[in-house]
């Protein structure tokens, strides 16, 4: 979503990303796959992922891959992993 080396225009970005993610726009597909891909503030990709059912092929491998790798012997990632499930319910992923 972003990989800016400065933070508040790496912020700016994602978060006009995150809005037209939330609109359904197409637009923010690029930014949200980048950032899934790079690892780069992915719990922000996360979030809008699920506002995109028209991308569901191209978003969900992404997320279920993040989902794998989480160790959900760590609190925080039991919350990322409840993000990523409610993104995938929401693009209709059956697995």
């Amino acid at each position: 979503m972003g990989a800016a080396p400065d933070v508040l225009l790496r912020r700016s970005h994602q978060e006009a990303v995150r809005a037209l993610a939330r609109l359904g726009d197409a637009r923010a597909l690029p930014s949200l796959l980048a950032a899934l891909d790079s690892g780069v503030d992915v719990w922000r990709a996360i979030q809008g992922a699920g506002h995109l059912p028209q991308a569901a092929d191209q978003l969900a491998p992404r997320l279920r891959d993040h989902l794998h790798r989480l160790d959900l012997s760590q609190q925080w990632n039991e919350m990322s992993a409840d993000a990523i499930l409610a993104a995938l319910a929401a693009l209709g992923d059956p697995a």
